[in-house]
């Protein structure tokens, strides 16, 4: 039996509970006010260990794909054997440190305050959200490269050293500047449709 499935169904019961008792006690009004806080609560508890091989390794396989297809593309020498590949010598692999589920769960949590706060539509919501799954995979398929670079060229050493945490931070902020980007072009062409309906609207007048 998976422990950790067990104690996330006990804590979600919990939520449910909190849900429903501020029902009873405030009211439906307030109650359907709180739904997303509560909900967000969720993001607290852990996931169950086989739900994370799940989403880790498929994101693992696919970081390793990306590194291979870009190597290739420069024509940069680079041979792959499933999570593991080998760059000038330096043989490396893809664990679950590098598989970006942590850059991938921090930048849903931010993207869903981001668009809860934001007056806007459904769909606009849901691509902002929807995303940062693909610029997480990126932005974690650049930093493999960044240190695959860093280990065959300066060595392992310094490659799993301070640089390893310093690019996950580079790479985090790669996804914000993203995420920023298409809230912003997005936001560029909902003003522009506004502006065109107005010459409209004046010009039938």
């Amino acid at each position: 039996m998976d422990l950790s499935a067990l104690s996330m169904g006990k804590r979600c019961r919990g939520f449910f509970f909190l849900y429903g008792f501020v029902g009873f006690i405030y009211g439906k009004k307030v109650q359907r006010l709180l739904l997303f806080p509560i909900l967000y609560l969720l993001l607290l508890v852990p996931p169950p260990f086989a739900l994370l091989d799940r989403v880790t390794l498929p994101l693992r396989y696919i970081s390793a794909f990306g590194v291979e297809k870009i190597f290739g593309l420069f024509n940069f020498p680079i041979q792959r054997e499933g999570l593991m590949y080998v760059v000038k010598g330096q043989q490396m692999m893809i664990d679950e440190a590098c598989s970006g589920f942590r850059s991938l769960i921090t930048m849903i949590s931010l993207g869903l305050v981001y668009v809860y706060t934001i007056r806007s539509s459904i769909i606009k919501k849901a691509v902002l959200v929807l995303s940062i799954i693909p610029l997480a995979v990126v932005g974690n398929i650049l930093r493999i490269i960044v240190i695959s670079l860093i280990g065959a060229y300066f060595g392992q050493e310094l490659a799993q050293g301070f640089l390893h945490y310093f690019s996950g931070m580079v790479i985090f902020l790669f996804i914000v500047l993203g995420f920023a980007g298409i809230n912003a072009v997005w936001t560029r062409r909902e003003k522009r449709g506004a502006g065109e309906d107005e010459e409209e609207f004046e010009w039938f007048e």
